[in-house]
């Protein structure tokens, strides 16, 4: 059976800590990891896995869009994404806000089983997030997170999926719980 991939996604919305929950938990998120504290901005590091940034990065340049002129990716294969997943037979686990944008180029390129997770806010702060720290205008970041949300949603109904809340109780508990239906922790096909 294929090792399933698990996309964390939401933007500005508590999914670098509970990336980092699951990786002290010992779930077998993929390495390398930037783990490098942003002081203000993430004080614990992002746990993003920085070949996957670059390729969503490159996947929405190749598109013309980015996090700020968002929209939904066509569902095609891309070579860099089979090769990545390719390189990664084993269970994987990744975290990127982007993923509300790139997802229908990642399921296109794989047979795997896809499950996302998306860690939600409220609108009004996550837009205040937005401003505060990417110094965009308000009606800008309102828009963009309409249109993450609207792509996350369509992820969510594609898939297996779980949507939590960032500021429910216990938000991180029930996340590594609907992980662990798929994935188990100290998997012995991870590897630092």
């Amino acid at each position: 059976m294929d090792h399933p991939i698990v996309m964390i996604l939401g933007w500005r919305s508590g999914t670098s800590s509970l990336t980092k929950k699951l990786y002290e938990e010992g779930f077998p998120v993929t390495p390398p990891l930037d783990l490098r504290p942003m002081e203000g901005h993430q004080p614990e590091g992002h746990y993003e896995n920085p070949q996957v940034y670059q390729i969503n990065e490159a996947l929405l340049k190749h598109f013309n869009m980015s996090v700020f002129q968002p929209g939904l990716l066509p569902f095609v294969n891309a070579d860099v994404v089979e090769k990545w997943l390719g390189e990664h037979p084993e269970p994987i686990i990744v975290k990127d806000p982007r993923f509300a944008f790139t997802w229908p180029v990642w399921t296109s390129s794989t047979r795997r089983p896809c499950i996302f997770v998306w860690t939600d806010r409220e609108t009004a702060s996550q837009v205040a997030s937005i401003v505060r720290w990417y110094e965009v205008p308000e009606e800008a970041a309102a828009s963009c997170v309409r249109m993450h949300d609207l792509c996350a949603d369509l992820a969510c109904q594609a898939h297996a999926s779980l949507r939590l809340d960032m500021l429910e109780e216990e938000r991180d508990e029930r996340g590594t719980a609907f992980i662990a239906e798929f994935v188990g922790r100290d998997s012995p096909d991870s590897s630092e």
